[in-house]
């Protein structure tokens, strides 16, 4: 175990009788390290007193509403006094480093599409703050980023501590004009069957052909993306049908890059936010995760 000099373990020595010590040793009176501590003067006094019962010595000299440092107390002060400012060097450090960053892990087509046109809102708000931000295929995945927070659809988000719903929507089958020109319409499945498909790993084809057909069908000649965005580019440059959430290609149906394939919308997709661990102890994370509820309740269009 390791010990202080005079052999009592420093497990035995608060940081907060030391901090109180230190404070008045180098202000020179209780009130000024009160102030600085931003406690009161008593407990300063209750706090060097339970010290120097630890300590078994006497480290001020009292005298009315005065203190004045002893020989003892002038020793031990030069022996923490190093070790303390070092101590408020990294807090300072941790604080610039850590305390004013975010990090978000985020789905692709919610980051570009809803998220991003709105940070700026929040930094207005909070322009201390600065964001690290990931994109992520799924909820759950191994990407060796320590979020604060998770944004993303619901697939592999979990339902414990903080987590709310941000956005509500449908899974839609969506394709571009040209496509849907040339192969529709697409109203039955035997027309799907007979089309090219582009699949994400998060959004079932069988099962949206079930809702809309009556009949799972699972695609033996699709193409993959694991990134909403690139497949709903693809998508529209008129490679083939692609299943998407209402919410992620909201943008390029209104602006008619993209069209749904047919009216079907199968069941309610949700995007999720989560507070993880890391997220929960820092301030910062904490207002942003309050503020994302507040954006998603205030409608479609930034702030």
């Amino acid at each position: 175990m390791q010990t202080t000099p005079n052999g009592l373990p420093i497990s035995t020595l608060p940081l907060a009788e030391l901090a109180a010590f230190e404070a008045a040793a180098r202000l020179g009176s209780f009130a000024k390290a009160a102030a600085e501590l931003f406690i009161t003067d008593s407990a300063v006094s209750h706090r060097i007193r339970h010290l120097e019962l630890r300590l078994a010595v006497t480290l001020f000299e009292r005298t009315g509403r005065s203190a004045r440092l002893l020989p003892a107390g002038t020793q031990f002060a030069s022996c923490i006094a190093g070790g303390l400012e070092k101590l408020r060097a990294a807090s300072d450090a941790i604080n610039q480093l850590e305390r004013f960053v975010i990090r978000l892990a985020v789905a692709p087509a919610l980051g570009s599409e809803w998220l991003v046109p709105r940070l700026m809102s929040f930094r207005k708000r909070h322009p201390s703050v600065g964001f690290e931000v990931a994109s992520v295929a799924a909820a759950d995945s191994d990407s060796g980023f320590a979020s604060d927070l998770v944004i993303h659809y619901g697939a592999g988000m979990s339902s414990a501590g903080d987590a709310i719903t941000l956005l509500a929507g449908n899974i839609r089958a969506v394709c571009s004009p040209a496509f849907m020109k040339a192969h529709g319409p697409l109203d039955t499945l035997a027309k799907f069957e007979e089309v090219k498909l582009i699949r994400h790993p998060l959004l079932s084809w069988p099962s949206w052909f079930e809702g809309a057909f009556g009949r799972q069908y699972e695609p033996t000649n699709a193409s993959f993306f694991d990134d909403a965005v690139s497949m709903l580019e693809v998508a529209a440059t008129g490679m083939g049908v692609a299943l998407s959430t209402s919410i992620a290609c909201e943008r390029l149906i209104s602006t008619g890059r993209l069209v749904y394939a047919h009216p079907y919308a199968d069941c309610v997709s949700d995007y999720r936010v989560q507070l993880t661990a890391s997220g929960s102890v820092k301030p910062a994370a904490r207002a942003f995760f309050s503020w994302l509820a507040g954006a998603a309740a205030a409608g479609p269009q930034p702030e």
